[in-house]
């Protein structure tokens, strides 16, 4: 089997899907080729990801190239993981809204930045998959690039290429949030979901064999969603829980003005984290391939040492951010 990773430079996924690959005896003996138009970063993640594979005992061969024909040659499945423009784009797709008072929750999938970020995408995508019509014309194409849904509805429309979107957004729920809400390890829960990625609807959930939307609208009742929120999501910007009930409070008797205020003044931290991201993520992972032997179990200690360089070289702001990711991670 030949798995070829579009944008196997990418220090943010790579070695996560690696792993799980490298545990999956389904896919023991897969040749994994991992493709990035940057030869220092893909030289960077291809050692992080054999010293995963070897730790982790895994059979799993790895080989790199930035010849994207080669990569595509004869796959059976190719995974689309890229970021054209990176975080710099990004931070345009968030600021330049921001400016015109939109402000967005992601700004990858809906609203002025994910069609930005479409727009930026879709045509690569396609282009892709165009390729693969020549070069592996049975494989499966793997999108994991936001935004998700419509890139698969582009390639499904322009080509031929069988094509799934994937996201870990439902599972990130139920193991982050709805598990320790309800007390019970995360595989005692199953959900029925539909939707589409960043919107899923959870049509019916079974906890433990009890009915786990009766469990979800107890808890709702006696602690309130924003509590729920507050609480539990780690990823939100700094002064997010603190301030969502005054925010739902003013909400109420008509503040719209004051609650648009507030929301941009929380939003401050969000594009200078990413400058601070863009810059120093790979140096925490070279840190840790340098320092670190037990590579393999290296994700809780990669975004600890990523939230201590951030803190020492960035700003007051920004060190407020770091913090949370270096204590919490």
């Amino acid at each position: 089997m030949k798995i070829a990773f579009i944008g196997g430079g990418s220090v943010q996924w790579t070695t996560g899907l690696v792993v799980d690959m490298a545990l999956s005896e389904t896919l023991a003996g897969a040749d994994l080729v991992l493709h990035d138009i940057d030869p220092a970063a893909l030289d960077l993640l291809t050692t992080a990801c054999q010293r995963i594979v070897d730790q982790l005992d895994g059979n799993l061969h790895i080989t790199a190239t930035t010849d994207r024909v080669a990569a595509l040659q004869d796959a059976d499945f190719v995974i689309l993981c890229v970021s054209i423009g990176g975080l710099a784009a990004m931070r345009n797709d968030l600021e330049i809204p921001e400016r015109y008072g939109v402000f967005q929750s992601v700004g990858d999938t809906v609203g002025p930045g994910g069609l930005a970020r479409g727009l930026r995408h879709i045509p690569f995508a396609v282009q892709v998959a165009r390729e693969m019509e020549s070069l592996c014309p049975n494989a499966w194409l793997l999108n994991l690039t936001n935004p998700m849904t419509t890139i698969c509805r582009g390639i499904t429309r322009a080509t031929s290429i069988r094509t799934i979107g994937l996201c870990h957004e439902v599972d990130n729920v139920r193991q982050r949030h709805l598990a320790p809400m309800f007390g019970v390890p995360a595989d005692k829960i199953t959900m029925a979901v539909a939707g589409i990625n960043h919107l899923p609807v959870i049509l019916r959930m079974d906890v433990d064999g009890r009915d786990g939307m009766d469990l979800l609208q107890d808890w709702l009742d006696r602690h309130g969603a924003f509590k729920f929120a507050g609480d539990y999501d780690e990823d939100l910007p700094h002064g997010y829980g603190e301030d969502y009930d005054w925010l739902l409070r003013a909400s109420r008797v008509g503040k719209v003005g004051v609650v648009t205020e507030v929301l941009a003044d929380i939003r401050k931290d969000v594009p200078s984290w990413f400058r601070g991201r863009a810059l120093n993520t790979a140096d925490a992972l070279e840190y840790m391939l340098a320092k670190h032997p037990d590579f393999a179990d290296h994700r809780k200690a990669h975004a600890r040492v990523l939230g201590q360089i951030a803190y020492a070289k960035g700003t007051a702001k920004e060190r407020r951010t770091a913090l949370r990711f270096a204590g919490r991670s």
